[in-house]
């Protein structure tokens, strides 16, 4: 199809500037009329110069396409919610690198058209806020789960959102969920499933978790929670009625107080939003984490210690996980080229064990390890079945974006390096 839309459109943009704010990128543009003049030569003796390719980068802005008119490349927002939650495998990277392409040359072809660039504006804000609305209710990206929860945790009318992001965190983190909700009610009940129990089994009960817990979650404008609005009592009841063995009440912050004395007395453990994602973003790193590890956070009750356990939390994995990302990635350069891309745990570690002399590397640490990758970069590292390990690119390729989302994740960016 021609592309004589985008070649009048950048022209009349290099010319006075562009009828739409975001449409397009100017950076490595010095000089407009010389830009101008070398853009008209190049598309009118081959229409196809018009559009050199469609990459991913990582915007400054929240728009999810653009245009960059120093290379003639169409941009794909990484940092996108939409992209985020749709770059799961190279066939949805594909997917949603031609979405983008086709939106912003029917926007380019609508403003050739006629069509009022104010009202074409209004249309692109409603179509970027329905992909927004579509990635919030996938929520499959671990980076996105926690980049929501950052957002949530300090809007005080986004109590909604905060209990729907929080049990995305939790089962994330793997624990089982009963979402609740509602007047009288908790947020929800979290279930540790996962380990053998010393709870005999009853008819109402066949399989007793390891322990459970009551969660609230209180959002607010501030940056700390008064103790009078978190609602300690209703929590305390909520506990006993259900009858979890401990409860979690979560807050941007906490005043202090009378918070540690009240918390102490109804065995309450108050955890801030961030310690959350905090321990969202070791699962990610460091795969899963044992839930029976977690049953020491509950005996704490004052919020400044519970921040200090989570700090020592990483510690304790890093030093307790015998297989790294580092090590992981060697055994993947290793076997690259002499297996299939669909590898079995137990070829990962024997190679571990065998020819990167790191010895008792189980296939459990494999799988716990790429179950972290998967919340991290699911485009790139998943699991197929219960043992078959998916990798869609080279090791390099996967410790780019493994550090590019972990910058992400402590909210200092990224370095844009491209993902293919």
């Amino acid at each position: 199809m021609s592309l004589l839309p985008l070649r009048s459109a950048v022209s009349e943009a290099l010319r006075t500037k562009p009828q739409l704010p975001g449409l397009f990128d100017e950076t490595g543009i010095a000089d407009r009329e010389t830009s101008r003049r070398e853009w008209q030569e190049n598309t009118s003796e081959n229409i196809k110069n018009a559009l050199n390719s469609v990459k991913y980068d990582s915007f400054e802005d929240d728009e999810f396409v653009k245009f960059r008119l120093s290379d003639s490349t169409i941009l794909v927002n990484r940092k996108h919610p939409f992209v985020m939650e749709h770059s799961k495998s190279k066939a949805e990277k594909d997917l949603t690198r031609t979405v983008a392409m086709v939106n912003f040359l029917s926007d380019i072809y609508a403003l050739e058209e006629g069509i009022e660039p104010g009202i074409l504006e209004n249309v692109r804000l409603y179509r970027d806020k329905l992909m927004r609305f579509k990635a919030m209710q996938s929520r499959k990206s671990g980076v996105h789960i926690a980049q929501i929860l950052t957002q949530a945790q300090a809007k005080s009318n986004s109590s909604m959102e905060m209990e729907t992001i929080l049990a995305d965190a939790l089962q994330y983190i793997g624990f089982a969920v009963q979402k609740r909700g509602g007047a009288g009610e908790p947020e929800g009940i979290a279930f540790a499933k996962l380990f053998a129990t010393d709870h005999l089994p009853t008819d109402s009960d066949p399989e007793p978790p390891l322990y459970k817990f009551t969660y609230d979650t209180k959002s607010t404008k501030h940056s700390a929670a008064k103790t009078g609005n978190l609602s300690l009592d209703a929590i305390n009841e909520h506990k006993q009625r259900y009858g979890t063995d401990y409860a979690l009440v979560i807050a941007p912050g906490f005043q202090d107080g009378t918070v540690v004395t009240r918390c102490k007395q109804l065995n309450i453990t108050p955890i801030t939003a961030s310690d959350i994602g905090k321990i969202l973003e070791y699962t990610v790193e460091y795969g899963a984490i044992p839930l029976d590890r977690f049953r020491k956070l509950f005996e704490l009750h004052d919020p400044d210690k519970v921040s200090e356990w989570v700090k020592q939390l990483e510690g304790v994995l890093a030093a307790d996980r015998r297989l790294t990302i580092d090590v992981f990635l060697r055994a993947l350069e290793h076997l690259r080229g002499k297996v299939p891309d669909v590898l079995d745990a137990g070829t990962i570690s024997y190679t571990c064990r065998q020819v990167l002399q790191v010895g008792s590397v189980t296939d459990a640490d494999v799988l716990n390890l790429i179950r972290g990758l998967s919340i991290l970069v699911p485009d790139l590292v998943g699991l197929s079945g219960s043992s078959k390990i998916l990798i869609n690119t080279t090791p390099n390729r996967v410790a780019e974006a493994v550090q590019s989302q972990l910058k992400k994740l402590h909210g200092t960016g990224s370095d844009g390096t491209e993902l293919n």
